[in-house]
């Protein structure tokens, strides 16, 4: 046979030259079809529901799977994350990373970085009322608050590789541990919102309460990434136990410094730079 794919002569069912199966005239038929079809969706499940469970229940083996080149049985880093990424905010009630307009022109630090003036500017020129403004502007920020948290990978990987320089890893290897770093971030919040999250929404259209993300996530968040992150960095970066707990406090205890860095990014991205 020639492979229909690359040309190349050899028998073999894939073709040794590209991977291209073999073409069997069979193929074409409606049951073919529909087995192929349902074969591909099971083996992305197993394949998903693998790494899921890697990621949560083995701190950082994928990461390490993953560099010393055992692939066959997980998600790419990147694959994941966005699947992750995608369901997240699917089926989410509310998203913890971005945050309304009223915010941005209300609360210290927040105000501290021009964005009253900015609003005001960007309603004048737009001749628009700050009620449609803030209404666009809320849209637009839990839109693109979901494709933005992209950047969280490389300024987590930056962390690392400033805290573990000694552990000479190039630049991918601490991206890759980055990403799942912030995949398992996305999972452990779409987990413990549904948990205590529902509750809190509850309290707070029943009541009149005010209870937002930040209000009651600091300690809890910080606590559950330190924790994750020690075992995670003893595993990949092999360090010994204090270094361990010294780089894990470090990087959690700053997620909230990211997350404060993130919303004023995407607060720019919306309202523009003084335009």
């Amino acid at each position: 046979m020639t492979c229909a794919n690359c040309g190349d002569t050899r028998q073999e069912n894939y073709c040794p030259n590209c991977g291209e199966k073999k073409f069997h005239a069979e193929s074409l038929s409606i049951r073919h079809f529909f087995e192929e079809t349902l074969e591909g969706l099971f083996h992305l499940d197993n394949k998903f529901l693998r790494s899921l469970k890697t990621l949560v229940v083995k701190p950082g083996q994928l990461s390490v799977d993953y560099v010393e080149g055992r692939r066959v049985r997980a998600m790419r880093p990147l694959s994941l994350f966005l699947i992750v990424n995608l369901v997240v905010f699917l089926l989410l009630f509310s998203n913890p990373f971005s945050i309304p307009l009223y915010n941005y022109v209300t609360y210290s630090p927040l105000t501290n970085f021009n964005t009253v003036e900015l609003v005001n500017k960007k309603v004048a020129v737009g001749k628009t009322t700050h009620a449609e403004f803030e209404q666009h502007f809320n849209t637009a920020a839990h839109s693109q608050s979901k494709s933005l948290l992209i950047a969280f990978i490389p300024a987590y990987a930056l962390l690392f590789a400033l805290l573990l320089f000694n552990k000479k890893r190039s630049a991918v290897e601490h991206l890759i541990f980055a990403t799942h770093y912030v995949t398992f971030i996305l999972v452990s919040m779409f987990a413990t919102l549904y948990l205590f999250g529902l509750p809190l929404e509850f309290f707070s259209e029943r009541f009149g309460l005010h209870l937002y993300f930040d209000d009651y996530a600091l300690v809890f968040y910080t606590l559950l990434f330190g924790v994750y992150l020690f075992f995670a960095i003893k595993r990949f970066y092999k360090t010994r136990n204090w270094q361990s707990v010294v780089v894990a406090a470090l990087v959690s205890i700053n997620f909230f410094t990211l997350l404060f860095l993130y919303r004023m990014l995407l607060f720019y991205l919306i309202v523009g730079f003084g335009r």
